[in-house]
């Protein structure tokens, strides 16, 4: 039966993968879950060998210790030599007594745990059996077997891998089937015939082919595989008797044998007329054969890298191989389906009609929690868990409520006007605006104007610089004449300033009363040239030790400028 994928292109599956997908995950759970209580009972075993041979050592050299005391008093006659004697002899049976007790305790303890050992591995091996009861091995090499036991056909199936696994897996002939009794050639085919070389001659003994009828003889064996088809027949069902091999290749060849044959008896060609014969035998009895697939039995024996899988120490390794073998096919599969949570194939049913099967990845990873989480990283190439190594995601460590912070604020400027001087940086979260430089005759205007130190805001909030003078706002500046530089400003550290205090500045102006004249204010106080440069030069040398720091020369403007 054919199936295409999820985005319904061409497959070359013939199977329901999905299905095989679920048992073998199922299967591949079984066997970690086994092979992690062989680790376990392994380690319990070593601990109770350490622990037992620590008891003993201990008991023998508490021994040696009482007896360095006791035996030189044991030899002689007096009382106390045979007192000593005595208790000589009374620890040696005691040291034996119980080092005896603890190699016994040892015993059963080891008997437990071999047995517990056997018991799951031979858990690995029923949950083979009932992977195989209704799933072949992917890309197994198949062979068929029936064969006569005496009274009826006994039927098996050997698939190997190539991860290393042989299994054989018994097959049950029912009754309605071709070998549910004695099977003569008559009754598969007809007239089938062999023309082997007999000595022929009453005068002088030559080799003639001779036309031997194959109808009466019975079939006793029958293997079916991927070199082809081999045929036993017999003249009679005993162990021994005359009759022939009969191999039909699968491009057509047919090679007969004569049954027993000695390394000095000839081969003989296989003559034209019997070919039809021969090949009409063999196809019969191999679709009989192939008939019994579907009527799978108990897991005869099951073989990793020549070993039994019921004796084998690491039955983990077989998982890891098939998950490797079935993870191309899987993610082909998830890369044709249509959502990212399941994976989907269909299935033809014939004309224009056909079935969607879908399997849901959470459902694959509700069967392996069940297990450690490092265990689970086995099943990683199939996509049901991350796999080790993959990149990490980052994440964010602030505050889980930092979306409803507000975005951070422009620094405040240092006047109580809303006003910058021309030069000063603005800050803005990490960005630096810095206007830019006036023209010279601007500069050469202001050159004998007191420089004005723009502190942080930190500076205005402890008190350490006062502004002298309102300030007005700052003229527009040409589109293009500002600088942004991206920045992460460095932390703030408030330092007490050695700037000397500025004059104060001007008293407010007296409100205006009605018929009253009021006195122009006076001019602000001038500041001589040298106080200006010393006040500068001590601004230069705090903020220096101090970031961020941001220093722009400029000229104060006059009140009700």
């Amino acid at each position: 039966m054919r199936y295409l994928y999820g985005d319904s292109t061409e497959s070359t599956l013939e199977i329901n993968y999905l299905a095989f997908l679920r048992d073998a995950v199922d299967f591949g759970v079984a066997v970690l879950q086994a092979d992690n209580g062989l680790i376990l009972a392994r380690d319990r075993r070593s601990h109770r060998d350490r622990a037992a041979e620590d008891s003993a050592r201990a008991i023998e050299a508490f021994g040696r210790s009482a007896l360095q005391v006791t035996e030189p008093l044991a030899h002689g006659d007096q009382p106390v030599n045979r007192c000593a004697a005595t208790v000589v002899q009374a620890i040696h049976d005691a040291v034996k007594r119980e080092v005896g007790r603890v190699r016994a305790g040892q015993g059963n303890d080891l008997d437990q745990i071999v047995a517990e050992l056997q018991r799951l591995r031979e858990k690995c091996v029923s949950a083979l059996g009932a992977l195989l009861a209704t799933h072949d091995l992917p890309d197994a090499d198949e062979t068929l077997i029936v064969q006569w036991g005496g009274t009826a056909y006994e039927a098996k199936m050997i698939q190997r891998v190539g991860f290393g696994l042989e299994v054989t897996i018994a097959l049950e002939i029912a009754p309605s089937s071709l070998f549910g009794h004695d099977l003569k050639v008559e009754k598969v085919a007809e007239g089938a015939e062999v023309h082997a070389p007999e000595t022929a001659g009453w005068v002088k003994k030559q080799l003639k082919m001779v036309p031997h009828k194959l109808g009466r003889h019975h079939v006793t064996h029958v293997t079916v595989s991927t070199a082809g088809t081999l045929v036993k027949v017999r003249a009679t069902p005993e162990a021994g008797a005359a009759g022939f091999d009969i191999l039909v290749a699968r491009n057509g060849e047919v090679a007969v044998e004569r049954a027993g044959r000695t390394e000095n008896e000839a081969t003989f060609e296989t003559d034209e007329r019997d070919l039809t014969g021969l090949r009409s035998l063999a196809a019969k009895l191999e679709a009989a054969s192939d008939g019994l697939r579907g009527s799978r039995g108990a897991l005869v024996s099951a073989m990793l890298d020549g070993k039994a899988l019921a004796s084998h120490e690491h039955p983990a390794v077989l998982v890891e191989r098939l998950v490797a073998t079935m993870a191309p096919v899987v993610n082909e599969i998830a890369r044709h389906s249509l959502s990212p949570r399941e994976l989907v194939l269909k299935r033809l049913l014939g004309g224009d009609r056909r079935e969607e099967i879908f399997l849901s990845r959470a459902e694959l990873t509700a069967k392996i929690e069940v297990l450690p989480i490092g265990v689970r990283r086995m099943f990683a190439p199939l996509g049901i868990v991350e796999k080790a190594g993959a990149p990490s995601v980052d994440v964010n460590m602030d505050d889980e409520d930092d979306d409803d912070e507000e975005p951070p604020r422009p620094m405040p400027a240092v006047s109580h006007a809303p006003y910058a001087p021309p030069n000063a940086p603005t800050l803005h979260a990490g960005v630096v605006h810095v206007a830019a430089q006036p023209p010279p005759a601007q500069v050469q205007a202001q050159a004998h104007a007191p420089a004005v130190v723009v502190e942080p805001a930190h500076a205005v909030a402890t008190g350490v610089l006062t502004p002298t003078t309102p300030r007005a706002p700052s003229p527009p500046h040409e589109p293009g004449s500002a600088i942004t530089i991206d920045a992460e400003l460095p932390p703030v550290r408030v330092r007490p300033a050695s700037l000397p205090p500025m004059p104060p500045a001007s008293p407010p102006s007296t409100p205006r009363s009605s018929g009253k004249t009021v006195p122009p204010p006076a001019p602000p106080q001038r500041v001589s040239m040298a106080a200006a440069e010393a006040a500068v030069d001590a601004a230069l040398r705090d903020l220096d030790d101090a970031e961020p720091t941001q220093v722009v020369s400029g000229v104060p403007r006059p009140p009700g400028t």
